[in-house]
């Protein structure tokens, strides 16, 4: 049997890892379309702002909203439909100072996840009340998307996507091939947590 996990993990960066493979996916699978939920987590510090402020203005995106005025708007696309589906918008703890931004929905429009921070920080920083997203997403009160920049991008991750009917191939692990896989974890850690160290001395 060919190692495919083992033969992709060689020709990737150190920072991507593949895990399981499917070799034989459902009929008609398709990597984009056939995914049931996308979840998302954005980090960020918590130290001045109202994490309380910002769990329930998270929670008002729940359900089926439209997102106009928590997206990109791209000219090449000609756009109709923005209502999405949001199963869970939670901000949990991370660390001592640090939180994420815990999102899962069906599917999401271009900067959706960016806008919905971006707006999260506004109410946390108390600039706006919880209740902003409720007249955001109220598009006959709020016809017209406001001016507002979107959250950095760098802290935002891709954590999971959901696929029905998959059938995962995970690698045998044995301890040399655990020892090595952990290594190169905790190397690859001291590596991000020295830029982090450096960056913040200036």
């Amino acid at each position: 049997e060919i190692p495919y996990v083992q033969i992709l993990n060689q020709l990737l960066p150190d920072d991507i890892r593949i895990s399981a493979v499917c070799l034989r996916p459902p009929p008609g699978f398709d990597a984009r379309f056939s995914c049931t939920n996308r979840h998302y987590k954005y980090v960020f510090n918590g130290k001045h702002l109202d994490i309380t402020k910002m769990s329930k203005a998270a929670s008002y995106f729940l359900g089926e909203n439209d997102f106009r005025n928590f997206c990109k708007l791209d000219g090449s696309k000609q756009l109709t439909n923005f209502k999405r589906s949001i199963v869970s918008a939670k901000i949990l703890p991370v660390s001592d100072t640090f939180y994420c931004f815990d999102l899962v929905g069906s599917a999401f429009l271009w900067h959706q996840v960016r806008c919905m921070m971006a707006i999260l920080f506004l109410v946390g920083q108390t600039h706006e009340e919880p209740e902003i997203v409720l007249r955001l997403l109220d598009i006959e009160k709020t016809p017209q998307k406001p001016v507002y920049d979107m959250a950095d991008e760098i802290p935002l991750l891709l954590y999971d996507c959901e696929f029905p009917q998959m059938e995962w191939q995970e690698p045998a692990t044995d301890d040399h091939k655990a020892i090595k896989f952990t290594t190169a974890a905790e190397a690859l850690t001291l590596h991000y947590g020295l830029k982090a160290t450096v960056s913040n001395i200036f």
